[in-house]
């Protein structure tokens, strides 16, 4: 990576940080008695989480290896379906506790007072397993039959669906294309049930807020 490469990549790095403090910074801002702007919404602060924490993740595997999704890259220099489903799943709930905890700070005592679906929690510990177990089982096989690719710059997107040994390299593992279509769906299928869940704590806003509103109408009157 050149030195041009990485000082853009360190900003962005920085940048995203910062970004993240400066949506903290305003939760504290925008609350029940200081009516936000248009533009400070739950969903707002749901997309640039996952935005900005996602920056970050790309940059560390750009500066790392090279690639915006070098995070994925394996020591093998390939990319891994298990390294992948764990950002995945990393980034989609971090964010969602950040924006429920900011959320919460303008229209609740108790910031942390909501739940993360346990099987959220599930799919990160199966993710791990997977992360884990699988260098563990390429360990104990031959060098001369794992795959190994001389730089990471040289990953394939191939790599998630591809054989993992030298006699299959060139075919397609059906069991690891199972894996990918089943993150997929499921990933899809908790997205639009967190978005649920933000347009009931949007709701639930608005009606603290127009009880408040209601509250102190008499008084202004």
């Amino acid at each position: 990576m050149s030195g041009t490469t990485r000082r853009a990549s360190n900003s962005l790095f920085l940048l995203a940080i910062v970004l993240l403090i400066l949506m903290g910074v305003l939760a504290f801002v925008f609350d029940v008695k200081s009516p936000a702007p248009p533009w400070w919404n739950v969903y707002a602060i749901w997309i640039a989480a996952i935005v900005l924490i996602t920056a970050i993740v790309a940059t560390i595997g750009r500066m790392k290896n090279g690639k915006v999704l070098g995070i994925a890259i394996d020591g093998r220099h390939k990319y891994s379906l298990s390294r992948l489903q764990m950002t995945f799943w990393t980034i989609l709930v971090i964010a969602t506790i950040y924006t429920f905890t900011l959320w919460n700070l303008g229209f609740s005592t108790a910031p942390m007072n909501f739940v993360v679906p346990p099987v959220l929690w599930a799919l990160m510990g199966i993710s791990s397993i997977s992360l884990v177990g699988s260098p563990l089982i390429l360990n104990n096989k031959p060098v001369s039959e794992v795959v190994k690719i001389a730089s990471p710059v040289h990953a394939q997107w191939s790599d998630l669906i591809a054989g993992e040994e030298n006699g299959n390299r060139e075919t397609i593992d059906l069991a690891r294309v199972q894996m990918l279509l089943i993150t997929i769906i499921v990933g899809i299928s908790y997205t639009i049930l967190i978005a649920m869940e933000l347009a009931r704590a949007k709701a639930s806003a608005a009606v603290i807020v127009a009880k408040l509103n209601a509250k102190n109408a008499p008084a202004a009157a």
